[in-house]
């Protein structure tokens, strides 16, 4: 899949940004389905995804969806969330029209979702 660019290196959403481009195609369905069930991913501990649902009982809380790459780490609105999704949602579906149905399947339940 294409990498997509939003937002500059430089800008605060820029983990957001490295953590979709990161996801492989081919797994890209499977971590769509645990993303929208509130469970986080991660690559190899360079970029991760979490959801405050999935935290240790010792581990920080946090409002949002927070994604970090290496050291760096922001905490964004669920609905900066959604839009990210549905726009790699969206690239992906373009490359990979075999996967659309499941897709849509997927994300349907989202705030202000209209379809692939």
């Amino acid at each position: 899949m294409p990498r997509l660019s939003l937002v500059s290196d430089r800008d605060r959403l820029f983990p957001v940004q490295a953590f979709f481009n990161a996801i492989n195609a081919s797994e890209f369905v499977d971590t769509y389905r645990n993303l929208l069930n509130g469970i986080g991913y991660g690559f190899e501990g360079i970029l991760s995804c979490e959801f405050p649902g999935s935290l240790d009982p010792w581990e920080e809380r946090f409002d949002g969806v927070r994604f970090s790459i290496y050291e760096e780490e922001v905490i964004v609105d669920y609905s900066v969330f959604v839009r990210f999704a549905l726009t790699w949602a969206q690239a992906h579906v373009k490359a990979w029209p075999e996967d659309k149905a499941e897709l849509e399947a997927i994300l349907k339940d989202l705030p202000g979702y209209l379809g692939l």
